[in-house]
């Protein structure tokens, strides 16, 4: 039928129901696609019938049904996308760009972290209990971030900046704050 498209599978081809039976389920399968088409195409005929003597529209159209027995048709196994992988950030500033953090902010964002965690994601206060490079309380809030917030510095910092940015409106803001008060 022209207008599909040619899924690469065998195919048996019926025409006007002449070609041979078809079974329940591939009509009920390409009825819709029949539908369609015969109400765009617009082949319609005239037919006469010899027992009532009434005409009736009569459809002229083909039919492209899968062959239905697995062992002749074949399948194709297509491969898994192979994964590109990224660079791991080795310097404080990949890390911040890998995180979202603007470079117009580093100046403010490292000054912060330096204070806090000496830009390490290891740090543990051991009095409070804080986390990570800018010593997030408890650390789990860094969690919302990703998974891997207590062994990934670029998902902490990624917690990071969203905090500066939502309860400081910004770098410049939390590094105004943090150096007034010096905690954040």
């Amino acid at each position: 039928m022209s207008g599909l498209p040619d899924l690469g599978i065998p195919t048996e081809t019926h025409k006007n129901g002449k070609g041979g039976c078809i079974s329940t389920a591939k009509l009920l399968a390409v009825a819709l696609i029949v539908t369609l088409t015969l109400s765009a195409s617009g082949n319609f005929h005239k037919q006469t019938s010899a027992l009532s003597g009434k005409t009736t529209p009569r459809a002229e159209f083909h039919i492209q049904t899968p062959i239905a027995h697995a062992a002749e048709s074949t399948s194709v196994v297509q491969p898994a996308p192979v994964p590109v992988a990224q660079p791991v950030p080795q310097t404080n500033e990949e890390m911040m760009i890998a995180a979202g953090i603007s470079p117009s902010d580093f100046t403010y964002a490292t000054y912060i972290f330096q204070k806090e965690s000496g830009f390490r994601h290891t740090a543990i206060n051991k009095s409070s209990g804080a986390t990570g490079i800018c010593q997030a309380l408890p650390g789990s809030k860094m969690a919302s971030a990703g998974a891997d917030y207590m062994t990934n510095p670029v998902t902490q910092l990624k917690w990071c900046n969203s905090y500066a940015i939502g309860r400081y409106g910004s770098w410049a803001n939390a590094y105004n704050f943090w150096t007034a008060k010096h905690w954040w």
